[in-house]
């Protein structure tokens, strides 16, 4: 049977952004490395922003209600209905959770070591914390009761090279969701890179070929296989703009398009949509590393970077997630006008209202419209209502019976969604898509011509 995650064709358009202004970045310049991984920690001039202007107007971020702790640094990700946040700078034992479904906070579980600066990354429905600022040894997993709750594990630890405060993690998921990949740069003259991979069902490390170009404190993405590294720390004198991939089936980094803006601090604040890569922000937020409100977003089918709606406001050293449920960024924390000045303002942005995706009107029933176009090529939407916020499943299917495309399945808000499949791959032919969402059911038939 062939089953693979379709693309959720998030229609943005093509836009173009205005870069951001260049800033006198430095580290591993003459610097001794324990004042340089003091400056990264704590902050060594004034408060920094870069120009807050050049933001577009697509997508609309909303308020959700203030955490019940300030938080930076924090480590966190989006897992069902929760938002979790854990440690920080100000407060490395923090553990809070925000549920979407009634708009409340409520305090979780404490990890087994405390710490900030930690790597971590959501996966296959649990949370991973790799090390950090008072946790260097330490490697553990969360798995959620599903109340905000939940219960962590100690992990293998990783090489000594990545017991550090300086990590990036992300999960590959898709075929081979058994890894997770870890970046990480020291701080000698010249920096040396380190980069590997742990496997879940394992229980182990492997060390791989770092990148040509080492960073601490970037952050790290995945989408459709391959491994993004996007900002960090760099060098005197080289591309702060600079991204790379790296292929895991033939173990090579390449560059892709350079960002917009000249980044610093975005392990905490970049983050994987279903087929795009988000820089929600990004920076330290005192000097010398500005802190932006920039939001941009990287297709990796056309190479490019697009500008979308800047943050509310600039916000150094913040957490960013990804919410596949609702399709939405969520951002919070971060300091504001000083390095540990943290903040408990919190916000989202639904990727789909504004841009066709989504009606908040709510319907009386469920609905599954027909596609359109049909006959199509390449592409079409399927159009859908929910007359409550429940759980929903969009599938494709062939002639035989056969599961061809997953194209979402998670719970959704009550409303009008349209979800676009990427048929590019798929044969021409009969297809016959299905809705399940709650106790409703439906099937309809659309034709593929090429």
């Amino acid at each position: 049977m062939v089953r693979r995650l379709m693309t959720l064709a998030i229609m943005l358009g093509s836009l173009s952004g205005t870069a951001a202004t260049s800033h006198d970045m430095t580290f591993a310049a003459g610097v001794p490395q324990e004042q340089q991984a003091y400056l990264e920690e704590f902050g060594g001039g004034m408060p920094a922003v870069t120009d807050p202007s050049g933001g577009l107007t697509d997508i609309t971020w909303t308020p959700i209600p203030d955490a019940l702790s300030t938080f930076g640094r924090a480590a966190g990700g989006v897992i069902g209905d929760f938002f979790y946040v854990f440690g920080g700078q100000n407060t490395s034992d923090l553990a809070i959770a925000y549920q979407f479904s009634t708009e409340t906070w409520s305090y979780s579980t404490p990890a087994l070591q405390g710490s900030y600066n930690s790597g971590f990354c959501v996966a296959d429905g649990s949370l991973y914390k790799l090390a950090g600022t008072g946790a260097t040894s330490d490697f553990e997993r969360f798995e959620p009761s599903g109340d905000g709750d939940g219960t962590w594990h100690a992990l293998t630890l990783p090489p000594s090279a990545f017991r550090t405060s300086t990590n990036g993690c992300a999960w590959i998921g898709g075929d081979a969701g058994d890894f997770i990949y870890v970046n990480n740069c020291d701080y000698s003259t010249p920096p040396v890179g380190h980069f590997a991979r742990y496997s879940i069902s394992g229980n182990s490390w492997e060390t791989l070929t770092p990148p040509p170009a080492p960073r601490r404190y970037a952050g790290l993405a995945c989408v459709d296989g391959k491994v993004y590294l996007i900002g960090g720390l760099a060098e005197t004198g080289h591309d702060w703009k600079l991204c790379q991939v790296y292929d895991p089936d033939q173990g090579t980094w390449t560059d892709i398009a350079s960002h917009p803006d000249s980044l610093n601090f975005t392990s905490t604040t970049v983050v994987a949509s279903e087929s795009l890569i988000w820089t929600v922000g990004h920076g330290g937020g005192y000097s010398p590393y500005p802190s932006s409100p920039h939001v941009h977003y990287y297709d990796p089918g056309s190479n490019t970077w697009t500008a979308e709606t800047d943050l509310p406001v600039p916000r150094g050293l913040a957490l960013a997630s990804f919410d596949p449920s609702f399709m939405q960024l969520v951002h919070g924390g971060g300091n504001f006008n000083g390095s540990t000045n943290y903040q408990r303002d919190c916000r989202v942005a639904d990727l789909l209202v504004g841009i066709g995706g989504f009606s908040p009107v709510h319907p009386d029933a469920y609905r599954l419209g027909q596609n359109y176009p049909n006959p199509f090529n390449v592409t079409t939407s399927i159009d859908f209502a929910l007359p409550h916020f429940t759980s929903v499943r969009l599938s494709v299917f062939n002639l035989l019976g056969q599961e061809v495309a997953s194209l979402f399945e998670g719970v959704l808000a009550a409303g009008e969604h349209r979800i676009v499949w990427d048929a590019s791959r798929p044969a021409s032919g009969v297809y016959f898509y299905k809705l399940e969402a709650g106790d409703f059911a439906q099937v309809r038939k659309m034709v593929l011509l090429r």
